[in-house]
C-alpha cells in the first residue's frame, strides 16, 4: 500500500518546484522592467535639467548684453552660446539662444523716468528704469529643450537738461 501511495505522488514535488521557479522568474522580470523604466525617467529628467541650466546660462548672457544697450529702442541680439566643454560633454555641449518661437527674444516692455531727490539744478542725474523681456531656449545635443521667459529691470543714467 505504501508503494502505491508513493507512486501516485511521484513528480508532484518537481511540478511545484518548477511552478515556484517560474513565479520567481516573472517577479524578477517585473522588477527588471521597473528598474529600466526608472532609468529612462532619470535620463529624461537629467536631459531636461541640463537644458534648463543651458537656458539659465543664456539668461545670464542676455543680462550682460543688456548692460551694453544704450536705448530702450534698441533690439539687442542674443548670440548662440555653448555651455561647458568637451571634457564635461564629450558628445557635444548644451547650447542656448534666443527663443526661435518669439519674433524678438529681447525687447523693451517700457521705461519710466525717476528724477533724483532735491533740486535738479544740483547736478543729480535722473534714472531711467527700463523693463526688458527676455526669451531664451536651452538645448542639449540630443534635442531636449527648455524655454525661459524673464523680465529684467535696468536702471540707466539719463542726461537731463538742467537749465542753468
Amino acid at each position: 500500500m505504501m508503494t502505491e501511495r508513493l507512486g501516485r505522488e511521484d513528480g508532484s514535488a518537481l511540478l511545484v518546484t518548477v511552478m515556484f521557479l517560474v513565479l520567481l522568474g516573472l517577479v524578477g522580470l517585473a522588477g527588471l522592467d521597473t528598474v529600466m523604466r526608472d532609468q529612462q525617467v532619470a535620463g529624461y529628467q537629467g536631459r531636461a535639467r541640463i537644458a534648463f541650466y543651458a537656458a539659465e546660462a543664456g539668461l545670464a548672457q542676455a543680462r550682460q548684453v543688456l548692460e551694453g544697450v544704450g536705448s530702450p529702442d534698441e533690439t539687442p541680439a542674443l548670440p548662440v552660446g555653448y555651455v561647458g566643454d568637451t571634457s564635461l560633454y564629450p558628445t557635444g555641449a548644451p547650447t542656448f539662444q534666443g527663443d526661435p518661437n518669439v519674433a524678438t527674444p529681447i525687447h523693451s516692455v517700457g521705461s519710466k523716468l525717476f528724477t533724483g531727490s532735491g533740486n535738479l539744478a544740483s547736478g543729480r542725474p535722473s534714472l531711467v528704469q527700463t523693463l526688458w523681456r527676455i526669451h531664451v531656449q536651452g538645448q542639449t545635443p540630443d534635442g531636449a529643450t527648455t524655454r525661459i521667459e524673464a523680465t529684467v529691470t535696468a536702471l540707466d543714467d539719463e542726461a537731463v537738461g538742467y537749465g542753468g
